[in-house]
């Protein structure tokens, strides 16, 4: 029954490495501007971000959803590599 500890042992290790390397994703400074952008996802309006930041939105390159469809044909809320809105 020795190897049974044994593999108990090795899950024990592997499950804290993988918690450990989710908690170092989750909180790494390099995708904090990424995890912002897809945080504000529920506050976008049909047709751009809420009025009374849309134009500093939209001058900063996030665009809505018509001008999304009309410049790309694609569907609304289609990221890049970035994670940017396109």
């Amino acid at each position: 029954m020795d190897w049974l500890n044994d593999m108990r042992v090795l899950v024990t290790l592997s499950s804290f490495a993988a918690f450990v390397g989710v908690v170092l994703w989750a909180y790494a400074p390099a995708l904090r501007s990424r995890f912002d952008a897809d945080a504000a996802i529920p506050f976008l309006d049909d047709d751009g971000l809420l009025s009374e930041k849309a134009g500093a939105r939209q001058a900063a390159g996030v665009k809505g959803r018509a001008a999304a469809q009309q410049n790309s044909g694609e569907s609304y809320g289609a990221t890049d590599v970035s994670g940017e809105i396109r």
